[in-house]
């Protein structure tokens, strides 16, 4: 994105807030940009010069053309503020100043204001309440924070300045370097969407790292990072996992999203790698920033410590890679030991990357057995742990100094190496299989007229379904006991009825179903039992065939409009328990039926779709290309907010919708 440019490689920058004052935001960002290359120009009226640099009453005054703008002044004089920058054509601001919308109400209505002015002007606005930015290879510090980045490969985009400041000490340590360092703060105008696709296309940006607080815009969000994780890998760590935020709604779809389900299927659709928790994100960074990506699964592992060696094979195999056979170069190995080792190693096996322990023992010297290593670094992925504390402090300043991933203790480094694995398969695999963000349905199905009515009976709800395509049950609307009768004898017995209605969702929980009915007149007895017992919201029935469920798995298909992610699609476990198993798994759809796959072997009903004693085995490939439909007609239908399709039932070579639920926006 071509407009970021002037955010991280200016030619001139204004600051507009500039003091002197010991321990103020505003002396701080000026101490940072005095080493900027390029021109700068401080903004203050009550001072003619700050830190022996002049300094303009108004932005106004400057008659040179300026890049970007940094503002860290009292959030009420913000507006004022653009307006002077839209009148000197500055068209790119980063707003540190705090009191917008995180304060309340008030904070709201100012932020709006200063965003109409920035979109009268044309100005783009990173912030606010931020840390602001960091260019090293531009040289730019415009924080407020103590130390500035190196130079390096890493795109850093961050909500929490907290969180910025905590990266940046650990990476100085580390002697890693960043591309790009972002806080974007409120994200008021900048979202992590345009920040990835900048990045995206920098060529000095290796991998991009994300700290999330809100998402933005989840639809582009998507498309940004699916494209760019084939380029360059894209790690996020995002709170927000308690039940405290648990959408709730009256479906079994809606009953089974958790406050983090869409976050996660934000995640699984645009390849983005979820750490989860502070340790795993640093960690990440570490291996991301210092190897390459293995290109297999298959880790070997060589320890002075035969413990260690079967942990660490414990933590890679349960992890989900595969772990070789440990080499044991027992507790009196040198480093020529190791070098041996690694030879037969790579000989021997088809190897994607290795971890090295170390113990400490008597003869044990850490500093030779880095240094083989680091001959091996550039041969194969490679990470460290020598485990302990005082005897290891050399041997891991060396692997530091030379660039080498170090975790404290091999199971980290195996759950680190195992998940990267992982991701990198997922990625190799969506690159193989169509892609389905943003297509539709080819055909425009009408919604039935409800004259105002959200809820779709039964028997509405399975004929919009059976107009999109989809396996729908033969189904006889009555409104009498007579049609009721007439309808089951058209229809065949054994036969169901149930109750139909506008208002009640769960048949089931107010006796409206009435199953296996052998002829007319156990028909014509149901119908006056489900009338009787239910005086409010009775409106006939439905009649449809009994179905044969020998060998059949009862499957779900649902759909829940998130306000974040919008539509989020569900598969799993059907029938009566679906919220007592809760066998059920989401995601944006789209998808492929290459992506239902996918997602169906992450539920348990997936054992009985392959066949599991006397269920299955299923045409899963058929049904893939059904879930693949019905997540097509969901993306293709804004006006659906929730529907539940429970049971679908699956059997060898055919499929049967026998009960579905559609609601529609208010």
């Amino acid at each position: 994105m071509k407009s970021l440019a002037s955010f991280l490689h200016p030619h001139a920058v204004v600051f507009v807030g500039a003091t002197d004052k010991e321990g103020s935001v505003g002396r701080a960002i000026v101490e940072n940009l005095l080493d900027f290359e390029g021109r700068l120009y401080l903004i203050n009226p009550k001072r003619k010069e700050v830190l022996g640099h002049p300094c303009h009453a108004s932005v106004l005054d400057i008659d040179q053309t300026v890049d970007l703008a940094v503002i860290a002044i009292k959030a009420e004089l913000v507006p004022e503020t653009l307006v002077q920058l839209g009148k000197k054509h500055i068209k790119s601001a980063i707003i540190i100043s705090a009191g917008f919308k995180e304060v309340g109400k008030e904070g709201q209505e100012l932020e709006k204001k200063i965003l109409a002015i920035a979109k009268e002007y044309g100005i783009r606005i990173i912030g606010p309440n931020c840390l602001g930015v960091m260019s090293p290879y531009s040289n730019l510090n415009a924080t407020f924070a103590k130390n500035m980045a190196l130079a390096g490969g890493v795109g850093f985009i961050s909500q929490s300045g907290a969180l910025c400041t905590s990266m940046l000490d650990y990476a100085n340590d580390l002697g890693i370097g960043f591309s790009a360092f972002i806080s974007v703060g409120s994200m008021s105008d900048v979202e992590f969407k345009d920040c990835i696709e900048y990045l995206a296309h920098d060529p000095k940006t290796h991998s991009i790292f994300l700290y999330m607080e809100t998402i933005g815009n989840a639809e582009e969000f998507i498309r940004i990072c699916q494209s760019t994780s084939f380029r360059k890998p894209i790690v996020a760590i995002k709170p927000g996992r308690s039940e405290a935020a648990k959408i709730a709604a009256a479906s079994h779809t809606g009953s089974l999203v958790g406050s983090d389900t869409a976050v996660e299927a934000i995640f699984h659709k645009g390849l983005v790698l979820r750490a989860d928790t502070m340790e795993e994100f640093f960690d990440l960074f570490i291996y991301y920033s210092l190897e390459e990506t293995p290109q297999g699964d298959r880790i070997g592992i060589i320890t002075n410590a035969g413990g260690m060696g079967v942990l660490t094979t414990d933590a890679i195999e349960l992890n989900g890679a595969k772990a070789l056979p440990p080499i044991d170069v027992l507790g009196d190995a040198t480093e020529a030991a190791y070098r041996k080792a690694f030879e037969e190693l790579k000989d021997k096996n088809t190897i994607d990357a290795l971890i090295v322990i170390g113990s400490p023992q008597s003869m044990t010297d850490f500093v030779k057995i880095a240094e083989v290593v680091q001959e091996i670094q550039g041969k194969i992925p490679v990470c460290c742990s020598f485990v302990g504390r005082k005897q290891t402090l050399d041997g891991v300043k060396f692997l530091k100094k030379n660039r080498i991933p170090h975790f404290s203790t091999p199971d980290r480094a195996a759950k680190i190496l195992a998940k990267i694995i992982e991701h990198e398969k997922k990625i190799q695999l969506a690159q193989k299989n169509p892609c389905f963000l943003g297509k539709k349905l080819s055909k425009e199905i009408s919604l039935p007229n409800t004259k105002g009515r959200t809820l779709l009976t039964e028997f509405e709800s399975k004929e919009l379904l059976a107009r999109a395509g989809l396996p729908v049950g033969k189904t006889i609307l009555a409104l009498s006991k007579q049609e009721a009768m007439e309808a089951a004898e058209k229809i065949g017995f054994p036969c169901v009825i149930k109750l139909n209605s506008t208002t009640i969702s769960h048949k089931s929980d107010v006796g409206g179903v009435k199953l296996n009915l052998q002829n007319t007149k156990e028909v014509g007895i149901a119908y006056e039992d489900i009338a009787s017992k239910i005086q409010t919201g009775f409106e006939g029935v439905t009649v449809q065939k009994m179905c044969n469920l020998k060998g059949g798995v009862e499957l779900l298909f649902g759909m829940i409009r998130d306000p974040m992610a919008g539509p989020l699609v569900s598969f799993g476990s059907g029938g009566i328990s679906v919220e007592l198993y809760k066998d059920v798994v989401f995601a944006i759809p789209p998808l492929s039926p290459e992506e239902a796959l996918i997602l169906f072997e992450k539920t348990k009903i997936d054992h009985a779709l392959k066949g599991y004693r006397n269920l299955g085995p299923v045409d899963k490939r058929k049904l893939a290309e059904f879930f693949s439909l019905f997540s097509l007609f969901v993306a293709s239908r804004p006006e659906i907010v929730e529907l539940d399709i429970n049971p679908l039932v699956a059997l060898q070579k055919e499929f049967l919708i026998l009960d579905a639920r559609i609601v529609l926006k208010d």
